[in-house]
């Protein structure tokens, strides 16, 4: 990157559900949050955060259409209908249903 004048660097993610120190995704919000709000000034960033939905309940389909813009083009609903029932009733598996919100 530092060849280019202006280089670019794109990266697309989810803050993921492990909220903790050490987690890529969490550290890039986290980051990206901060300048937003001006606790940090980076003007060589642009970190824009779309579809946020912190207060979201993840056992509400309409939870997932907010937070995912192609959905009636790229996402099957019943994915999301059998991943939240199978989260309810194992525990183990809410991390994965959080991961799409």
């Amino acid at each position: 990157m530092s060849k280019r004048d202006e280089p670019i660097l794109f990266t697309i993610s989810t803050a993921g559900y492990n909220k903790t120190s050490g987690a890529i995704g969490w550290e890039t919000y986290s980051y990206s949050k901060a300048i937003i709000d001006g606790t940090i000034k980076d003007d060589f960033e642009f970190l824009p955060i779309v579809y946020e939905k912190l207060d979201g309940d993840w056992t509400d389909i309409e939870t997932y259409k907010s937070c995912n813009p192609s959905w009636a083009e790229t996402t099957k609903q019943n994915f999301f209908k059998q991943l939240i029932i199978e989260a309810k009733n194992e525990p183990n598996k809410e991390n994965a249903a959080q991961v799409f919100i």
